[in-house]
C-alpha cells in the first residue's frame, strides 16, 4: 500500500456521523454531524462534502476506513453499508476499525505514561461495554479483552479506581463524555494499524457487534 495516499473514514457508531479525509496530521478534512437519526439521510452528503474540500477523487484513496464496533446496531451497519457500496464501485478496500480502540486512541495523547482508563458505553440499563487500557509510550495497549459488563460492577471498578471514559452520567471519575472517536482517529488508526486488515472480501464484512442483536416483537 501507497503510505502517501489519502483514507475515507466513516464514524457511525452512536450520535456522531462523522466523515474524514486523511492525508497526514497537518492535511485532514473532517465533518460531523451530531443526529443520530439522520445517518443514513446525511452520511453520502457529508462523504461528497468531505470528497470536494478536499480535492481528492476515489480512485486516489488507499482504502475505506469503517468504525466497526461496539455501537448502534443500525448506525454501524449504515456505515459498514456505505463504505461497502463505495469501495465496490471504486475497487477499493476496506479497513474495518474496531471503536474502542480508535476512542483509547484519540484519548492516549492526554493520560502520561503507566495510566490506566477504562471505556465504558452502555448497551442497555444494565450492561456495559468494557475495556481497560494502560499507555505505552503515548500509545496504547489492552489491559484486558473488551467484554460486556453489568452495571453494579462497572460502578464499583469506576467509581473507585480508575479514569473512566463513558457516555453515561453514573460515574464519579469521569475523564471525558467521548463515546465514539472522532473520523479523524479512525483515519489514523488505519494508516498506523490496518495494514494487514484491508480487504476485498465484502461478503464477509460485519460490523463487531459483541451482542446478540435480538429484535422486539410487539
Amino acid at each position: 500500500m501507497n503510505e502517501l495516499k489519502p483514507v475515507l473514514a466513516i464514524e457511525t457508531s452512536g450520535n456522531i456521523c462523522g466523515v474524514s479525509v486523511y492525508y497526514n496530521d497537518d492535511k485532514h478534512f473532517d465533518i460531523h454531524i451530531n443526529n443520530k437519526l439522520n445517518h443514513s439521510k446525511k452520511l453520502f452528503q457529508a462523504i461528497d462534502s468531505a470528497l470536494k474540500m478536499s480535492d481528492t477523487a476515489l480512485d486516489e484513496l488507499q482504502w475505506i476506513a469503517v468504525s466497526g464496533g461496539p455501537g448502534s446496531f443500525t448506525g454501524l451497519r449504515i456505515g459498514l453499508s456505505a463504505a461497502k457500496g463505495i469501495a465496490l464501485g471504486a475497487e477499493l478496500p476496506i479497513v474495518i476499525v474496531p471503536t474502542f480502540q480508535a476512542i483509547a486512541f484519540q484519548t492516549a495523547s492526554f493520560y502520561p505514561n503507566g495510566e490506566n482508563f477504562v471505556i465504558a458505553n452502555k448497551v442497555n440499563n444494565d450492561e456495559f461495554y468494557f475495556a481497560e487500557f494502560s499507555i505505552n509510550e503515548n500509545s496504547f495497549i489492552f489491559a484486558e479483552d473488551l467484554r460486556i459488563i453489568k452495571k453494579e460492577e462497572l460502578l464499583s471498578i469506576c467509581n473507585n479506581k480508575k479514569n473512566t471514559i463513558s457516555n453515561s452520567t453514573d460515574f464519579k471519575n469521569i475523564y471525558s463524555r467521548l463515546s465514539v472517536p472522532a473520523p479523524l482517529y479512525i483515519a489514523k488508526w488505519s494508516k498506523l494499524f490496518g495494514n494487514d486488515k484491508s480487504t476485498y472480501d465484502f461478503d464477509t464484512l460485519e460490523p463487531l457487534y459483541y451482542k446478540e442483536f435480538i429484535p422486539i416483537r410487539r
